[in-house]
């Protein structure tokens, strides 16, 4: 899932279908009438909260019945202080974290930041490009300088070879093209907003939690629901049952040795 937050985070949420077929688009500032379709969505979806948007992207396999997405969707319902925001949630087209509290609360609020990622494993050291990023849910506040690192990270995909998205940026990050372009980036906590790469859940705290390390959509979508039904389980006051992420950590990946 791409967390676009232009500071960027909408009860029925937007869809968004473009009447002709688009790209991965170049950024560009929008105007304050809008000049298209998109345009349009865009504005109505980010009125107030200091325009933040949510936007959300879809895979055809992900919008199946009692699939990914309403399994997505749940989790804004069932969270702690996050069905509001689904009133600014654009789905464009991963759908594979759950929100289970308001993020905004645990995001660094200094205006100086220009993007916040989630990591497979963090170090404790916010500031250290060395944590590993995943680009499942990550935080940009719209200026100059990250409008055109995303033209910047679309033209290197384009000529990356097939190379995935994710993996362009982090080549990107080690040949230091953030620092060059004055980018200033944090790390988010996993304790915090966690995943599936490490076991760690500790309910009291826990704010996202996406199916990383994950092979299958069928494997995520069997332990997103089992978080969800702990975080039920937790809410109600109940003690949560330690349920491990044996579907996606072990048999979507001895799934996939099977072909």
């Amino acid at each position: 899932m791409l967390a676009f937050l232009s500071l960027l985070f909408f009860s029925a949420p937007t869809v968004w279908r473009p009447l002709t077929p688009l790209p991965f688009e170049s950024f560009n500032t929008a105007s304050q009438v809008p000049k298209d379709e998109l345009d349009r969505v865009l504005q109505q979806a980010s009125r107030g909260y200091n325009k933040t948007l949510i936007i959300t992207v879809l895979n055809k396999a992900y919008t199946e019945k009692n699939g990914m997405l309403d399994l997505f969707l749940r989790s804004f319902r069932l969270g702690k202080g996050t069905k509001p925001l689904l009133d600014r949630l654009l789905l464009t087209a991963d759908t594979d974290v759950m929100w289970l509290r308001n993020p905004f609360l645990k995001l660094n609020q200094s205006s100086e930041i220009d993007i916040q990622f989630t990591c497979d494993g963090f170090n404790g050291r916010p500031e250290d490009e060395s944590n590993p990023l995943n680009t499942g849910f990550f935080f940009v506040r719209s200026n100059n300088k990250s409008i055109a690192l995303f033209d910047k990270w679309y033209d290197a995909r384009n000529n990356s070879g097939g190379m995935k998205e994710q993996d362009v940026l982090l080549q990107m990050i080690k040949n230091g093209t953030l620092r060059e372009r004055g980018i200033r980036t944090r790390y988010l906590d996993t304790r915090y907003f966690g995943g599936f790469c490490h076991d760690y859940r500790d309910f009291s705290r826990v704010t996202t939690m996406h199916a990383n390390c994950c092979r299958t959509v069928r494997a995520k979508l069997i332990d997103l629901s089992l978080v969800l039904e702990d975080w039920k389980t937790y809410r109600n006051g109940s003690v949560v049952p330690h349920n491990p992420h044996k579907t996606c950590l072990i048999d979507s990946w001895d799934e996939l040795k099977g072909h």
